[in-house]
């Protein structure tokens, strides 16, 4: 599509293929920078349901409370 815009306006022949990828960039976020809002979403949606997955009572609290 970039061709065919160059060769439309002029400004290249149109056997004349070449494109030098060197200067093309991407994204942040597409270099494995780290994620935006949705990532630190579940990040943190993770570190609560791992916080509720421990038991209120533990064993040693429970064995203190019989003594």
């Amino acid at each position: 599509m970039m061709l065919a815009t160059l060769v439309e306006f002029g400004l290249t022949d149109d056997w004349q293929h070449m494109i030098d990828s060197t200067t093309v960039r991407g994204h942040v976020s597409a270099a494995g920078a780290k994620g935006g809002l949705i990532r630190r979403l579940l990040v943190d949606h993770a570190a609560a349901l791992r916080a509720k997955s421990t038991p209120a009572v533990t064993i040693k609290d429970a064995l203190s409370a019989s003594s």
